[in-house]
C-alpha cells in the first residue's frame, strides 16, 4: 500500500484518503477488507466488502490523531486472512480554520473582549495561541497569548469550534503595536504542523489629551499639551485646526518621541498662534495627537477658542 510516511488531514469537508494497491497476477482475489490500526491497538475494520480493483477512497475517522496509524489489507473473497498486508506507518492529523480576526479587525492594546475564534477537523485536543507583529515573519515569537485552551470550548467534541478571549496587555514593556501586520497563530499543542493563521489586522495603542482641556487660551501667549499613552506608541505628531478640527494643515511637532521609554506621559509648551480669526467656515480651534506609525491612532481635544 502507497501510505507509508504519508501525513493525512481530516478536513471540514471530509475529503477521503487514496488508497491504492497491487495485487499478484493469478491470485484471483475479487474483494478485499480493509482495517486500520491507531499505535498498538486492535485493528478496526473499515470495510470487508471492497472490490479489489487497487483502490479505496477513506473518510478517515474524526477522533483520530496519531503518528502512528497503520492500514491492514486481507482477501476477503475468497476469505483468505492469511493473505494480508500491513502498511508502515503514518500519520493522521486534524484541521484548524481561523475564523476570527479577520483584515477588517481594529484591537486596542489595553482592552479585552477581543475574541478569537476557530473551527476544527478531526481531533485537536488543546491549542497554544501566538501572536505576531509582522504577519508572521518573526515566527510567533513576539507573544504567546495562550497555550492549553481546549480546542472545543464552544462545541464540544471532535470536529468542534473554540474561541478565547484576549486581554491585551497595554503594558510599555511589550512590543505588539502594528498598523496593518498583527496575525494570530492557533496551533495544536500536541501536534504543532497542524496550524492556522489569521488574516492580517491592525493592533492599536490608545491616547489620551490632558491638556488643555476646552478652554479658552490667550493669543500669542504660551500653553502646555499633555498627553497619556496606552502601549508601546513610539513616537507622535501633534497637530492643531483653527475649523473645528475639519482638517489638521498646522503641525505643532512632528515623530516626537517620549523623553523615556518608561514614560505614559509627555508634555510640550506650545506658543498660540497671534492670530484670533480662523478659517473660513469654521470658529475654534482643537489640538490632536496622533501616533506616527499609525494615524488611525489619535485623539484630539473639545473645541476651545483663542482670544486676544
Amino acid at each position: 500500500m502507497d501510505v507509508d510516511g504519508l501525513v493525512a488531514r481530516v478536513d471540514n469537508v471530509g475529503t477521503p484518503l487514496q488508497v491504492d494497491w497491487t495485487t499478484p497476477k493469478g491470485t484471483n482475489l475479487n474483494k478485499v477488507k480493509l482495517e486500520y490500526k491507531v499505535d498498538t491497538g486492535n485493528y478496526i475494520e473499515i470495510d470487508s466488502n471492497i472490490v479489489n480493483d487497487g483502490n479505496y477512497s477513506w473518510t478517515m475517522p474524526i477522533n483520530v490523531a496519531s503518528p502512528n496509524v497503520y492500514l491492514k489489507i486481507t482477501a476477503s473473497e475468497p476469505a483468505q486472512p492469511a493473505t494480508n498486508n500491513v502498511s508502515g506507518k503514518f500519520v493522521v492529523l486534524g484541521n484548524i480554520y481561523i475564523t476570527a480576526p479577520n483584515s477588517a479587525a481594529k484591537w486596542v492594546a489595553g482592552t479585552s473582549n477581543n475574541i478569537i475564534s476557530w473551527d476544527f477537523a478531526g481531533t485537536v485536543n488543546s491549542v497554544d495561541i501566538l501572536y505576531s507583529k509582522d504577519s508572521g515573519m518573526d515566527g510567533y515569537t513576539a507573544f504567546t497569548i495562550a497555550s492549553g485552551v481546549a480546542s472545543d470550548n464552544v462545541t464540544v467534541g471532535p470536529s468542534g469550534q473554540g474561541q478565547f478571549d484576549w486581554s491585551i496587555p497595554g503594558d510599555l514593556i511589550y512590543d505588539l503595536l502594528s498598523a496593518n501586520g498583527a496575525r494570530i497563530k492557533v496551533q495544536d499543542t500536541d501536534y504543532p504542523t497542524t496550524y492556522d493563521e489569521s488574516q492580517s489586522f491592525m493592533l492599536k495603542g490608545g491616547l489620551t489629551i490632558n491638556d488643555p482641556t476646552g478652554q479658552t487660551l490667550v493669543a500669542g501667549g504660551t500653553q502646555s499639551i499633555t498627553w497619556t499613552r496606552t502601549a508601546n506608541i513610539s513616537k507622535v505628531d501633534v497637530l492643531y485646526s483653527q475649523n473645528n478640527g475639519v482638517s489638521y494643515s498646522n503641525i505643532i511637532v512632528s515623530d516626537l518621541v517620549f523623553d523615556s521609554p518608561s514614560d505614559t506621559q509627555n508634555t510640550i509648551a506650545w506658543d498660540i498662534p497671534e492670530t484670533i480669526g480662523v478659517e473660513a467656515g469654521g470658529n475654534g480651534y482643537r489640538i490632536k495627537v496622533v501616533d506616527s506609525d499609525n494615524a488611525d491612532t489619535d485623539t484630539e481635544t473639545p473645541i476651545f477658542t483663542v482670544e486676544g
